[in-house]
């Protein structure tokens, strides 16, 4: 366990110097190829031919690059994807804070649209015409 370390560039996270935090391993499951990609982009890491940076297995992003300090299983959540970065190394065009904001009015929309479906009663009154023929 002591060999867990951020694998951002400038960032020195690490099991021993680093209290309150939890290192996320990059997804690897087969089905999360398109997450692992966002993650990948997200943290903006070249290797040693200025290609993009491809993690190992035991490659590690700290919960501190996570809005919220967490990662979010919710593919709506900011805190999806790494997000969190020095401002030399990633330029922020929103806030955290509002992005934050955001998603939590968009659960509460959804919330709230769900809850009008289920209340929702139509009644259709039925009438018979007895009709001969």
């Amino acid at each position: 366990m002591s060999n867990r370390i951020c694998c951002v560039v400038n960032y020195n996270n690490t099991y021993k110097n680093s209290k309150n935090v939890i290192f996320y391993s990059f997804p690897n499951r087969p089905h999360e190829k398109n997450l692992k990609d966002r993650w990948v982009k997200a943290v903006k890491r070249l290797d040693k031919t200025d290609r993009l940076w491809q993690p190992m297995a035991h490659s590690l992003v700290c919960s501190d690059h996570f809005i919220g300090n967490r990662r979010s299983k919710d593919p709506r959540s900011p805190a999806y994807v790494p997000s969190v970065f020095s401002k030399i190394y990633k330029r922020q065009s929103t806030n955290k804070q509002q992005q934050n904001n955001r998603y939590q009015r968009n659960l509460q929309r959804q919330d709230n649209k769900q809850r009008v479906f289920l209340n929702c009663h139509v009644v259709i009154p039925l009438t018979v015409h007895n009709h001969k023929c």
